[in-house]
């Protein structure tokens, strides 16, 4: 299990929770199941597919790409839906 809080600016936007499941691709990846929560109690969940070979910074790398936290928080210029 991996567990890291992710700051954008020194502000903290949330922590992300991924954790290693048992399936596998047949390429040598397995699926982890990843959480990003806010400070709000905010959560977004997905899974994704990780060579562990790549390093664990990959795999943070994916996460962030799939759960895209940073649509979570509205800019000066958007509006929150």
């Amino acid at each position: 299990m991996l567990t890291c809080e992710l700051s954008v600016n020194g502000r903290v936007v949330g922590t992300l929770t991924a954790h290693r499941t048992t399936r596998r691709d047949g390429k040598g990846r397995y699926s982890y199941g990843c959480v990003i929560r806010t400070p709000e109690g905010v959560t977004r969940n997905a899974i994704v597919w990780h060579d562990p070979s790549d390093g664990i910074w990959a795999l943070v790398r994916s996460a962030i790409e799939d759960l895209r936290p940073e649509k979570w928080f509205p800019g000066p210029d958007r509006k929150e839906n």
